[in-house]
């Protein structure tokens, strides 16, 4: 599993295990072809080396994993 240390930019697909320590931005737009909606969110995320911003949105559901393991607060 990578710690926050380990990541490089713009890496996808990784397997990480980190607290989120803040919701930064949640906002909606809408798609510009289909018209449907899009829910953005950016968390501040870290583990015990570090920070990092964690991008989302809507449809990412089955491309993240969370769990509950230490704390209502943790993402695997």
């Amino acid at each position: 599993m990578l710690t926050v240390a380990s990541l490089t930019p713009d890496q996808f697909r990784i397997d990480l295990k980190a607290k989120i320590i803040e919701l930064v931005i949640s906002l909606e737009t809408r798609h510009e072809q289909s018209g449907s909606p899009v829910h953005i969110y950016e968390y501040l995320v870290g583990d015990e080396t570090g920070c990092v911003i964690l991008n989302t949105k809507s449809g990412m559901y089955s491309e993240i994993a969370c769990t509950f393991i230490s704390g209502p607060n943790t993402i695997v």
